[in-house]
């Protein structure tokens, strides 16, 4: 949710540049990063004369079916360590319960 708020936040500060929602996204991806993962996806999957006929564009942004870029490496090693955090979380979790 955060992720699209930050869409529509990219879409309202076009034309009003006085709003600025990124940080609820950058918070948003920092919690859980699957809107970061997602738009990797995205960015992968679209063809690259998409992207290009897209630089520039403000509104393209806004567009949750879009990625311009990939997601940045320290975004994917914040991943895999907020991954191995809630995977030991839940074992520890899972380790004082009785089964």
């Amino acid at each position: 949710m955060a992720g699209t708020i930050e869409r529509v936040g990219i879409a309202i500060s076009a034309s009003n540049p006085d709003v600025d929602l990124g940080l609820v996204g950058d918070v948003g991806r920092a919690l859980l990063p699957t809107d970061g993962l997602w738009r990797g996806v995205i960015y992968g999957l679209e063809p690259q004369i998409l992207i290009a006929a897209a630089q520039g564009q403000p509104l393209a942004e806004a567009n949750p079916f879009f990625a311009a870029a990939p997601p940045p490496f320290g975004f994917l090693v914040w991943v895999v360590v907020w991954s191995v955090l809630v995977l030991g979380l839940a074992a520890l979790s899972l380790r004082r319960r009785e089964l």
